[in-house]
């Protein structure tokens, strides 16, 4: 299992509180999905991968997963469990 270090734990909390100031929560966006908040939350943390809720976020903050989330591979469209 990967470790989170602060840095994920700050984007992911700046990532909600941008949501939270347009009025939307993460368990608004799981609801919109069809999936659980624990999914949303995880998929924000990186633990695991989901193009679907990466897409929703950013659209919600009228951004681009790719600006959100330099750092991940946007390039697979299958939502994964990162196991290590």
């Amino acid at each position: 299992m990967r470790y989170l270090d602060s840095t994920y734990d700050e984007h992911h909390e700046y990532v909600k509180y941008s949501l939270k100031v347009r009025g939307v929560l993460l368990s608004d966006i799981a609801k919109e999905l069809g999936v659980s908040r624990a999914l949303v939350s995880g998929a924000l943390l990186g633990r695991y991968r989901s193009r679907k809720v990466e897409s929703a976020v950013a659209a919600h903050l009228d951004t681009t997963p790719e600006n959100l989330w330099p750092d991940r591979d946007h390039t697979d469209e299958r939502n994964k469990t990162s196991r290590k």
